[in-house]
């Protein structure tokens, strides 16, 4: 603190707890300061046991992390939050960036990115800093005409972001250990030394004595502070020290820079307490302060205090932007240094490792880590008597930092998606209530004693009944929309039962938790739990013993709104020893009424006992089938059901339901209840189909709550055969295919009708077959039958005709009807070669067009009679042409050439 004070006096290891004034003594500054240290030792102390290192109020939690819309950056809560004892205060929801103490913050993804990592602690940085008239102008009192009286100390909370590397292995959260965290809470680990030593003896009255080790004129207060922070004994991280005789106190506002000139606002009161040439000077702003960075060490040319221009030596570099060069609101500053620039901090061989200020001040810095800022106060006096002369420093060792002292605390971890670049946070603050504020709903009651016998017709009449001091929050007619906080989650009754039933009733046997279902009813502060019907038999199945019953009300989620203030269940009861009623009066464990631990939430936990009978277990539900699960249409099925254990006396009724998928109800005939004869475990049911309806349906067995499902599907199976109908010269053959619709099996079974005389059929493939004509001639039918339904075919119907064979006379007329054709082609012919040939010069020749003409009308003719079907079509092996001769070419018939010569003729 950088005040003009005598010193600092406060020690918390002598323990003071009042600074007493006495009457008629001279008040100084130092007693004053120490009340007040007092005081803030004493608050932050008394905080840190109550709240520990770190928390936030219940009621007005602050510095909550919230992520912006585009989760680029992130907000900084309204609220309060202790760290160290300290209070920090935001009156206000900021952006990261705006926060009022924390200049120019660099952008939250760019600090993770630069540093290459996916997460980043976000964190507080809690410390005090002094401000003076020069910072808050409202501390000067104007009617004073100018001098400054007090100076302040404010708090100072910065919400910083710490890029972490992610630990190898396990979940990463608030909690998880992160090096580069442990190193900033390690801090600097520096210390100094100090010492006044005396001068060698000059035999000279008008100097001090010999024996003085400050040989000042003055009493001072001498501030060692470390400029540039970095690693004494690193030669590549040298830190660098100033020092101030008057505590840094002599210093002025900037109002303007211009080049090596700065105007300020005064030049101090005096010579002794103002600037002159020569001197070293701190230009500094709140930027710099607040981030904890060094300023500008420069030396003062000359001063003119006329116009309050202070001339460097070399021109300073500008503390903002603009013609002024400063920024007004930053608060500029110009402090003067008396030793010469900053000197390295460091360890000489000589003089004991001691480096001399001025004066017979010396220090001492001893290996460590240094930060900017770190600073010491040595009070030197002169000599007056035979304690003065000295300095102040009662230490036997070397002190770490008077300060700045930093306070660390995680608030939040961010976490940076590495493909889009976005922010997740996870919430790490702790919440304390206050202890005036810690209400609570307790149990005063239960409708059963702890650790004893509850009969079971008590039990399904009266269930299970908790009495509260309070009413928890449920649905109203005024809030129907109120959460029920009383709910299976939150009020659970767990049955401890054997895990097998034995007939030894002293046997010990393992046990299962079961959870039991009931149903809840609150009636303003009291809870009743009645156990359904299903869950009461499961108390009293197997061999006659207690049964264990536990019953768990969650404080944490069960809870009361009263007012502005939430109150939940602080239901922990503690035991005492107590005894059940009756004539043997056993011990037993009693639970002292009303609950509650002083917390703000627990949970209430009892147990009871219920005896069970002697009554066989009810069967279950084993399995439940229809067979087959996929039939024709008209085929029966069989329901088959089966239980887990012989069905008891009277039967086991079990509920069928049914649901149709698609298509049509296919068993319309099903019941709606089977029944398993005493002492039997399966029963079948045999039922039809519907011949003419193809669907799906899901049949359901029901016993007591207990499902299986079964499924049914029936289809309608249809043949079709292709070709439908075919016409065969008799011995031919024909292939048919068969498609089989409805059915999983599309195998057929190929037959004729008319057995062996309407020919003969051989299957090639399960729905293929050949087909072969009888010699004579016929109708038949050829018959595809379905193997999976032999009760469905399909039918083609063959005609077979006889082949027809060419007599004498038919092969003369034939032959006169082929010479007719010819002799028509002929006129024709000749009478183009007339056209074409006038003078029977160049071209093809009359007798090549005629063989040409007389080609083409005998295949023109055989052409016809093959559309015509009337008997067959061919050329004997003597007219055919021979290979690789054109088919004009071919030889005319002998027999055919003689007589169209003849009749030339």
């Amino acid at each position: 603190m950088k005040g003009d004070f005598s010193r600092q006096t406060f020690d918390p290891s002598k323990h003071y707890s009042d600074v007493l004034m006495q009457q008629g003594r001279v008040q100084l500054d130092a007693d004053w300061n120490e009340q007040q240290a007092i005081h803030r030792y004493r608050a932050e102390r008394g905080a840190q046991d109550i709240i520990g290192y770190s928390g936030a109020p219940a009621h007005n939690p602050g510095f909550e992390i919230v992520l912006s819309q585009d989760r680029s950056t992130f907000l900084i809560g309204a609220g309060n939050y202790y760290v160290a004892g300290i209070l920090c205060e935001n009156e206000a929801t900021v952006p990261y960036g705006g926060q009022p103490d924390l200049l120019d913050a660099p952008a939250v993804r760019e600090i993770l990115q630069r540093a290459g990592t996916t997460f980043g602690i976000v964190y507080l940085d809690v410390w005090r800093r002094h401000v003076t008239a020069l910072d808050d102008r409202s501390m000067r009192e104007s009617a004073l005409g100018g001098p400054d009286t007090t100076t302040r100390v404010k708090t100072i909370w910065q919400v910083k972001v710490l890029p972490v590397k992610e630990p190898q292995g396990g979940f990463v959260g608030c909690t998880s250990f992160f090096e580069e965290w442990e190193k900033l809470l390690a801090g600097g680990k520096g210390a100094l030394d100090a010492r006044s030593r005396p001068a060698s003896s000059v035999p000279n009255p008008c100097i001090l004595p010999a024996s003085a080790g400050f040989r000042g004129l003055e009493n001072q207060l001498y501030r060692v502070e470390i400029h540039r922070g970095g690693v004494l004994g690193d030669p590549n991280n040298v830190p660098t020290f100033k020092w101030s005789r008057d505590n840094g106190t002599v210093v002025t506002a900037i109002e303007k820079i211009s080049g090596q000139e700065v105007t300020v606002r005064d030049l101090g009161p005096d010579e002794l307490l103002g600037f002159a040439s020569g001197q070293w000077v701190e230009l500094c702003d709140d930027a710099a302060e607040l981030a904890g960075a060094p300023g500008q060490l420069l030396q003062i040319d000359n001063v003119n205090r006329s116009t309050r221009v202070i001339k460097l030596t070399s021109a300073p570099s500008p503390l903002a932007s603009g013609p002024a060069g400063v920024e007004p609101k930053r608060h500029p500053k110009l402090r003067r240094w008396d030793s010469v620039k900053d000197l390295p901090a460091q360890v000489p061989s000589s003089n004991e490792g001691f480096i001399p200020l001025e004066n017979g001040v010396e220090v001492k810095f001893e290996p460590g880590i240094y930060a900017t800022g770190d600073y010491w106060l040595i009070p030197a006096r002169t000599a007056i008597n035979g304690e003065t002369g000295t300095i102040e420093w009662p230490f036997a060792s070397s002190q770490p930092p008077f300060g700045i002292r930093h306070q660390y605390c995680r608030i939040a971890l961010l976490r940076r998606n590495q493909t889009d670049n976005t922010l997740t946070v996870q919430d790490c603050r702790k919440i304390f209530p206050p202890l005036t504020g810690v209400g609570a709903l307790h149990v005063v009651g239960t409708n059963w004693l702890n650790d004893d016998v509850m009969p079971l017709a008590q039990l399904q009449q009266d269930g299970l009944q908790v009495t509260l001091d309070g009413v928890p929050s449920q649905p109203t007619p005024e809030t129907p929309g109120a959460p029920q906080s009383v709910n299976p989650g939150s009020f659970i009754v767990t049955l401890e039962a054997p895990l097998a039933p034995s007939p030894d009733p002293n046997a010990v046997l393992p046990r299962v938790n079961m959870i039991l279902n009931g149903k809840i009813t609150v009636e303003k502060n009291s809870i009743q739990w009645k156990p359904e019907l299903a869950e009461l038999l499961k108390l009293v199945e197997g061999p006659p013993s207690l049964r264990l019953i536990r019953v768990t009300l969650k404080g944490a989620a069960i809870w009361s709104i009263q007012g502005e203030d939430v109150f939940y269940l602080d239901g922990q009861a503690f035991g005492r020893p107590g005894l059940r009623p009756g004539s043997d009066a056993a011990a037993r464990t009693d639970l002292l009424f009303p609950s509650g631990a002083g917390v703000r939430a627990s949970d209430f936990e009892s147990w009871l006992f219920v005896p069970a009978q002697i009554r066989p277990p009810l069967p279950d539900l084993d399995s439940f089938n229809v067979t087959p699960g996929v039939v024709r249409a008209g085929q029966p099925v069989t329901v088959v059901l089966a239980l887990n254990r012989p069905s008891p006396s009277g039967g086991t009724a079990v509920a069928l339901a049914k649901t149709v998928l698609s298509g049509s109800d296919p068993v319309p005939t099903l019941p709606q209840a089977v029944t398993v004869p005493e002492g039997q475990t399966t029963v079948s049911l045999s039922t039809a189909t519907r011949a003419d309806a193809a669907g799906s349906v899901s049949v359901k067995a029901t016993l007591r709550g207990a499902e299986k499902t079964a499924s049914l599907t029936t289809r309608i199976v249809s043949v079709t055969i292709t070709p439908p109908a075919v016409s065969l010269f008799a011995g031919a053959s024909v292939q048919f295919n068969a498609n089989v619709e409805g059915a999983e099996d599309n195998t057929v079974t190929f037959t004729i009708r008319e057995g062996v005389r309407g020919g003969s059929i051989a299957r090639t493939a399960p729905t293929r077959a050949t087909y072969t004509a009888p010699r004579e001639p016929g109708q038949f039918q050829v018959v595809a039958t379905s193997a999976a339904d032999p009760t469905k075919s399909a039918i083609a119907r063959v005609t077979v005709t006889e082949k027809r064979k060419d007599s004498k006379e038919g092969k003369d007329i034939k032959e006169k009807e082929v010479e007719k054709v010819r002799d028509k082609l002929k006129d024709i012919t000749d009478t183009k070669i007339r056209d074409v040939h006038p003078l029977s010069g160049g071209g093809p020749r009359p007798e090549d067009l005629r063989a040409t003409t007389r080609a083409q009308a005998d295949r023109g003719l055989l052409a016809a009679q093959d559309d015509r079907g009337e008997g067959q079509a061919f050329i004997r092996p003597d007219e055919r042409p021979p290979v690789g001769e054109p088919r004009g070419s071919a030889k005319e018939p002998t027999r055919k050439r003689a007589k169209r010569r003849k009749k030339e003729r």
